[in-house]
């Protein structure tokens, strides 16, 4: 994906003119994603004063960094899924998380030397298991955290063991598998 205007646009549009950032469906307070999930709050920024960049900073941006940027002509692009495929699931934060860990994988193996296959991390896995130790809800939900605390605690087989099905924990039961 490249960085371009269109990408310096959005993120221009997130400061308001008294010197603070927000999402748009916050200016006035209201909040535009106030869920829970296990009992914890949702993990939405809030707003909050941020410093204009000073004159060096901004030379330093246009000097520095690159006005685009394609991390796919870097070769660090792994695959990407959609996750309501053959059914709605409700797993975008599992999807995330695991995309960002293959990508930092896929960065250290690049950086090592290594030209093998990508990892490519087991989704339904998390899905079938991780509510059944108060990892997320599934397909109804979750946070990033729950997938990265998860793999920290459990680990994560390849996708290759139990492919991706769009469903969870949900589908067993005492008489079916658990």
């Amino acid at each position: 994906m490249k960085l371009g205007l269109t990408a310096i646009a959005v993120a221009a549009a997130m400061f308001w003119a008294d010197g603070t950032v927000a999402f748009p469906a916050q200016k006035g307070g209201a909040s535009c994603c106030k869920r829970t999930m296990n009992g914890r709050e949702h993990l939405h920024p809030a707003r909050h004063p941020v410093d204009a960049p000073t004159d060096n900073e901004r030379h330093e941006i246009d000097n520095v960094f690159p006005r685009a940027f394609d991390w796919c002509e870097q070769g660090f692009c792994g695959p990407s899924w959609n996750q309501h495929i053959p059914q709605y699931c409700g797993s975008c934060f599992l999807h995330g998380a695991l995309s960002s860990a293959q990508d930092r994988i896929k960065i250290l193996h690049k950086k090592k030397g290594f030209t093998g296959a990508d990892v490519t991390l087991g989704r339904q896995s998390f899905l079938n298991c991780a509510p059944g130790h108060n990892y997320s809800a599934g397909c109804n939900g979750g946070e990033a955290i729950d997938v990265w605390r998860f793999m920290q605690d459990y680990g994560l087989p390849d996708e290759t063991c139990l492919p991706y099905n769009a469903t969870d924990h949900t589908k067993y039961n005492s008489t079916n598998g658990t």
